[in-house]
């Protein structure tokens, strides 16, 4: 079977391509010699016109190089037919995602290279992201963690991710694996951060949802950046303090509750009356709260003043 495959005819390369991708499926060993004589062969039929179906070919067949029994030679040819035919950046997203589940530290350096090409970030943006995520070796975290830390020589974010979420949540699963991930998170809301950066790091920190996350997630309030207040802290804020609560059979319908969250409320009041970056920030932010509580109540236990033992006089002035 497996010298059939590496001996195609002249236009048996999809049938031997489906044997070897069943191999594969099926948990067999796929000699690297084998795999890439018929890539050579894809890439000879693909010589003089580069129709759909070679194409469709040629971007299956390199999604099959890292699985097979020499990754690094895999990934070598990968490389090397890449440089040679011309793929449009979407016809790349299988390839990409290939290279993630590979598992293989050859394969971090192939993806840095296609990931550097801006539009075929672009266009494989959440494929890119998932494949650091899922290689999950230490030059991947790091790319991975690029993403908010400036100081990390990667992928640099130039605009909104269109899939935001996707990059929350690989980030946030990151963090919750490895303890010094999370460590170094909360250590960068301290520093003044790029607003791309500091809008994603906000999201991050408030899915992590710990108490020090949290907390951390307080010090990227900044009166003096164009928004104050990046969205993730919003979105923490909304949730710490009005519950939604299930309504009815439909997952999608609920009533919205009061809810206390007496240290984060006392946060904002100290920041509101000592600090000197955040102070026009949060005493709008504790303006929001007391308009929640109009609307939903104020809940059991939550006293009128935050930090009654603080003396200050509340409502708090606004300088």
């Amino acid at each position: 079977m497996l010298d059939v495959i590496a001996m195609p005819g002249q236009w048996d390369q999809s049938t031997c391509l489906d044997a070897a991708e069943r191999l594969l499926m099926a948990g067999a060993v796929l000699p690297a010699t084998t795999a890439l004589a018929l890539v050579d062969s894809i890439v000879e039929r693909t010589e003089k016109w580069m129709q759909d179906s070679g194409r469709y070919l040629l971007c299956r067949i390199l999604a099959l190089c890292p699985f097979v029994d020499d990754p690094s030679a895999g990934i070598a040819k990968m490389r090397d037919v890449l440089g040679k035919r011309r793929l449009w950046a979407y016809e790349l997203r299988q390839i990409v995602t290939a290279l993630g589940e590979s598992r293989s530290d050859a394969a971090i350096d192939l993806l840095y290279e296609l990931a550097s090409d801006a539009t075929t970030f672009e266009q494989c943006e959440h494929n890119f992201i998932n494949a650091l995520a899922a290689l999950d070796t230490p030059h991947a975290r790091e790319l991975l963690l690029g993403f908010v830390d400036p100081d990390i020589r990667g992928i640099a974010l130039t605009r909104h991710p269109h899939r935001e979420d996707v990059l929350v949540a690989r980030l946030v699963e990151l963090a919750q694996r490895r303890p010094e991930v999370a460590a170094r998170l909360r250590n960068l809301c301290e520093r003044d951060l790029p607003e791309l950066n500091r809008h994603v790091l906000s999201k991050v920190m408030g899915w992590l949802g710990t108490p020090d996350a949290l907390a951390a997630n307080l010090n990227l309030i900044d009166d003096a950046r164009p928004s104050p207040v990046p969205q993730g802290i919003w979105d923490q804020l909304k949730s710490a303090f009005v519950e939604r609560r299930p309504y009815g059979q439909s997952p999608n319908t609920f009533t919205q509750h009061a809810r206390a969250s007496n240290e984060l409320r006392v946060r904002l009041f100290r920041m509101a009356i000592g600090d000197e970056k955040r102070r026009k920030s949060a005493f709008m932010l504790l303006g929001q709260i007391e308009e929640w509580r109009l609307e939903h109540g104020r809940p059991t236990g939550e006293p009128r003043h935050p930090d009654l033992a603080s003396g200050q006089s509340w409502p708090p002035e606004e300088s």
